[in-house]
């Protein structure tokens, strides 16, 4: 009888290998996209294997005093951490602006609108994003997610991790409790 082990051979060398991913240690700062506060706050809880996708930001009669931090897992896993940053209760709907949890799009850079006034009111967040592949390697991606509110009136200069490195925390300056400019600390991605 003559024995067939081709099949077997070949769904074992056709099965997909998954890696995974972590972060490595060490964190590197962006500069601020907006203004300087008199108080500044960095906001992510501490993983080795997630990196932020989304925010949420809340205001309370028309002043920015609110900033949720949505971090995903970098391996696809259906979990998620969070973090607040509330100095009111807000009043206006919260905008999100990012991506969806389990997608492998994290956050790589960020520019913040404000209202063009003296108090220097945050008023608009564009988030831009790289997808992390399970070898390691990432993917930039062209344009960005954003969201803004009636009274955006200057985009400033975006700021950006450095090449290989995605957002872990938030770094958020504000002066009387209300958010005027905000900016990334950041790790390099690696294959685990």
């Amino acid at each position: 009888m003559k024995k067939v082990i081709f099949p077997l051979f070949y769904l074992l060398v056709s099965l997909p290998v998954f890696g995974s991913v972590e972060l490595k240690s060490g964190t590197t700062a962006t500069a601020i996209s907006g203004y300087l506060g008199d108080k500044v706050a960095r906001k992510g809880v501490p993983s080795d294997y997630h990196a932020i996708h989304h925010l949420s930001a809340g205001e309370r009669w028309d002043a920015p005093c609110e900033l949720t931090v949505y971090k995903g897992d970098m391996n696809h896993e259906e979990d998620y951490l969070v973090t607040s940053w509330d100095k009111c209760t807000t009043t206006s709907p919260n905008k999100t602006v990012g991506w969806k949890s389990n997608s492998n799009i994290k956050v790589r850079g960020i520019q913040v609108c404000s209202n063009n006034k003296s108090n220097h009111r945050l008023k608009g967040i564009r988030l831009y994003g790289m997808a992390i592949h399970n070898d390691g390697s990432f993917t930039i991606q062209t344009g960005y997610e954003q969201f803004k509110r009636a009274n955006c009136k200057r985009w400033h200069s975006p700021v950006y991790c450095q090449k290989g490195q995605v957002a872990t925390k938030v770094i958020i300056h504000s002066t009387d409790n209300e958010i005027n400019g905000l900016g990334l600390v950041c790790r390099k991605v690696q294959k685990k």
